[in-house]
């Protein structure tokens, strides 16, 4: 059974990770809502557009990362029926990037210094799937951790 268990270390160090990326996410997350909710300004769009940027940047950064097959190895070895469910996530955080890419796209073709009310919403939308993503990825290393501790030494 020993052989099996998941690396304490390597799973803390993955947990720490998704933990500090997550930080990061809410702040940039937070003035990306506080934005979208502000009276636009002539500055109010460029705000936008760099924190999209920003989150686009950091996101395909760590998306690259997760598709290296170390990342969630660790869990599935473990749990090797979440196989599916460590899938699903992974696809999902890339169809995340994907829209996320559109929106940037979007905003950038904007005329002028008004970012449209279909935008703004959908941008709002992206920002509600997105938390539901990272608690749903948070959820899954944090059961992965506990049921492995809970069984002991």
């Amino acid at each position: 059974m020993t052989e099996t268990r998941i690396d304490m270390d390597e799973l803390r160090s993955l947990t720490d990770k998704l933990k500090a990326s997550t930080q990061l996410d809410e702040l940039l997350l937070g003035d990306l809502q506080q934005l979208l909710q502000e009276t636009e300004r002539g500055e109010t769009p460029r705000w936008i557009q760099s924190v999209v940027d920003e989150l686009l940047d950091k996101l395909d950064r760590e998306f690259r990362h997760s598709r290296d097959p170390h990342q969630w190895q660790l869990v599935i070895e473990r749990y090797p029926t979440w196989e599916n469910r460590v899938n699903a996530l992974i696809s999902e955080g890339g169809r995340l990037l994907e829209e996320l890419r559109e929106l940037r796209r979007r905003i950038a073709d904007c005329v002028g210094d008004r970012i449209p009310v279909e935008v703004r919403r959908d941008l709002v939308g992206w920002v509600r799937r997105f938390a539901d993503f990272r608690h749903r990825e948070r959820q899954l290393l944090l059961d992965a951790a506990n049921l492995d501790v809970g069984q002991g030494e």
